[in-house]
């Protein structure tokens, strides 16, 4: 499809899948987080949407508001697991991981800025 979503087949149904999501596989986290366990080795990187003041639970933001995230990473961005690390230095890290996230999709051609 031309409209940059790929349709993907789950055993549920259709389910649409953005290329944006789709160019996590096999990416490393960005985010890096204490305890990070990278996610190239175990396959664990997804494109883990960063929450925001004003979307509630259940909803995500815009696919660009977006890191590759291991499993590790995900789950304390997303609450699921407490971090040792101080809420600024995980506030700090989710913007150098955003920065670092869209460089590499602009390169990927899946981020284009026009």
């Amino acid at each position: 499809m031309s409209n940059g979503w790929q349709m993907k087949s789950i055993s549920n149904g259709w389910q649409m899948k953005s290329k944006a999501r789709a160019s996590a596989k096999g990416k490393a986290c960005s985010l890096r987080l204490m305890g990070c366990t990278g996610g190239l080795l175990d396959g664990t990187t997804v494109l883990a949407h960063i929450r925001t003041k004003g979307v509630g639970v259940g909803r995500k933001p815009n696919d660009s508001m977006a890191v590759y995230a291991c499993a590790h990473c995900h789950d304390v961005i997303d609450n699921r697991k407490s971090s040792p690390m101080m809420p600024k230095e995980i506030q700090e890290r989710i913007l150098a991981g955003l920065n670092e996230t869209h460089e590499s999709m602009i390169n990927d051609g899946v981020l284009v800025i026009k």
